[in-house]
C-alpha cells in the first residue's frame, strides 16, 4: 500500500478538538513481531473496536498525518503530540480510514491476508513492510519498532507519500508559532523516517524525494529554541 487517501472527519468531530478535553489514556500494547501487529490492526478496525486499533499505532505520526488530513491547527496538533488524538476523534478517524481503505484500495478489511515481511533501517530505527492481500489486490503496511522492541504500525510509512507535500507547508507555518519546536521535533522523530521507509519501498517516487528534502532543510534551517 504506497498511498491511501483518507476521508475527512466529520466537522463537528474535528471542531470538538478545539475545546477543552482529557488526555486520550490508551495504553500502548506491546506486540512482538510486525505481523501480528498488522494482523492485530486490520482485525480490531473490521471489528469497529477503534480504541484498540488506535493503541496499536505509533502516536506521532499518527498526530501528524491527521492534523495535516485535515487541516488542523498547530495549537491543535501540539496537543496531540504531548496527549495523543483527542479521544472524541479516535473512533470518527478510525471508522473514516477503514471505510477509506475499503473504497480506495479495493481490500475488504475482513477478507485481507497478512503475508510475508521485510527488514528496512532507516537512520538506526527499524521498520518493516508487511505484505497484505485480498484475492488478487495487494499491498504493504509499514510497521516501525518502538525502543522497548514492541512493533506498532506506521500510520506515516504506510499512508504518509501522499501527504508529504501538505505535510511541508505544515511545518513551514507550524515553525512560525509558539509550538513550533515542538511540532518540529514529532517530525524529526516520526515523520522523516516514516516517509524515508516509504521511499525505501518505493523508490522511484520522485516526488518524494523532493518531499522529504524539502522536510529535512525546513528542520535544518528553523531557529534553535
Amino acid at each position: 500500500m504506497r498511498c491511501i487517501p483518507l476521508v475527512l472527519l466529520l466537522a463537528s468531530a474535528v471542531a470538538a478538538c478545539s475545546g477543552d478535553r482529557a488526555v486520550d489514556e490508551t495504553a500502548p500494547v506491546e506486540v512482538e513481531y510486525p505481523a501480528s501487529v498488522v494482523r492485530l490492526w486490520i482485525d480490531t478496525l473490521a471489528d469497529a473496536r477503534f480504541d484498540d486499533a488506535h493503541a496499536l499505532v505509533e502516536p506521532l505520526g499518527l498526530a501528524v498525518v491527521v492534523a495535516v488530513e485535515n487541516d488542523l491547527t498547530t495549537d491543535q496538533l501540539a496537543t496531540f503530540v504531548e496527549d495523543g488524538v483527542a479521544p472524541e476523534l479516535v473512533a470518527a478517524y478510525w471508522s473514516s480510514f477503514g471505510e477509506a481503505f475499503e473504497a480506495f484500495r479495493g481490500l475488504p478489511l475482513a477478507s485481507v491476508v497478512v503475508g510475508d515481511t521485510e527488514e528496512l533501517s532507516i537512520d538506526g530505527v527499524s521498520y518493516s513492510a508487511v505484505e497484505i492481500s485480498s484475492g488478487e489486490v495487494s499491498g504493504e503496511v509499514i510497521a516501525r519498532q518502538q525502543e522497548d522492541g514492541a512493533w506498532q504500525v506506521d500510520m506515516v510509512g504506510t499512508v504518509g507519500a501522499g501527504l508529504a507535500g501538505p505535510m511541508g507547508d505544515y511545518l513551514v507555518n507550524a515553525l512560525t508559532s509558539a509550538t513550533g519546536e515542538l511540532i518540529a521535533q514529532a517530525f524529526e522523530t516520526a515523520v522523516v523516517p516514516g516517509l524515508s521507509a516509504a521511499l525505501e519501498r518505493n523508490p522511484t517516487n520522485r516526488q518524494l524525494v523532493f518531499d522529504i528534502e524539502f522536510i529535512v532543510q525546513v528542520l535544518a534551517q528553523r531557529p534553535l529554541p
